[in-house]
């Protein structure tokens, strides 16, 4: 009796581990997990890290016209952006942003960009940009690997106030998960795009890690 009791226990445990390690997707997810992705990307997120390159070229031929390297790196309040062309262009902004996901395959988030005004009263004028959209996961099957995110439509902020490096200023198109856990979200987004008119190619490349908490 002893024995079968100690075998029930044991597949119970290994029930459990298998089910466990079930929910573990990215590489770096939680080893233990008693939730599904879906349930822990269900809920609100805010954008806590940001680190981000895009690099353009145009080219004719075999011949570089121009090329020009953004850098964007967030902390949670604020964007330094690096711009570097013929010369080093650096700015700030400042902003913050929260999405929310819910397990139907919807979301909705919010940006608050903040302008200084000189006043030391009132030092920040607050433009607000809400939106929603509809998410996926990529991949067939259990695996759940990217998700994609699309918009229903796009908040119209002046060139002025977005520096072109990424989110939250473009939140549509496809991410890896890196990391899903209960209070940390980790999403990745590279590629490359490229045109061309007439005898120029322009080419564009991206690479960001984005990084939400609770």
């Amino acid at each position: 009796m002893m024995k079968k009791s100690l075998f029930g226990i044991s597949l119970v445990l290994v029930g459990l581990a298998f089910s466990f390690e079930s929910c573990k997707r990215g590489e770096n997810d939680p080893s233990l997990s008693f939730k599904t992705r879906t349930a822990r990307l269900k809920g609100d997120w805010d954008l806590v890290q940001k680190n981000v390159t895009l690099s353009s070229a145009a080219n004719a031929g075999s011949n570089v016209l121009t090329t020009e390297t953004i850098n964007g790196t967030y902390n949670g309040d604020v964007e330094n952006i690096v711009v570097n062309t013929d010369s080093i262009i650096t700015y700030v902004r400042k902003y913050d942003f929260d999405i929310t996901f819910d397990e139907m395959g919807t979301y909705n988030y919010t940006v608050n960009i903040y302008r200084p005004t000189g006043n030391p009263n009132a030092p920040y004028l607050n433009s607000v940009y809400v939106t929603s959209g509809v998410w996926a996961w990529l991949d067939q099957g259990k695996d759940k690997l990217g998700i994609s995110l699309s918009n229903d439509f796009n908040p119209e902020i002046p060139d002025s106030l977005n520096p072109n490096t990424l989110l939250p200023y473009q939140v549509s198109g496809a991410y890896m998960v890196d990391r899903l856990a209960s209070d940390e979200l980790v999403l990745k987004r590279s590629g490359q795009f490229t045109s061309s008119i007439d005898t120029i190619t322009n080419t564009l490349t991206f690479d960001g890690v984005f990084t939400f908490g609770r």
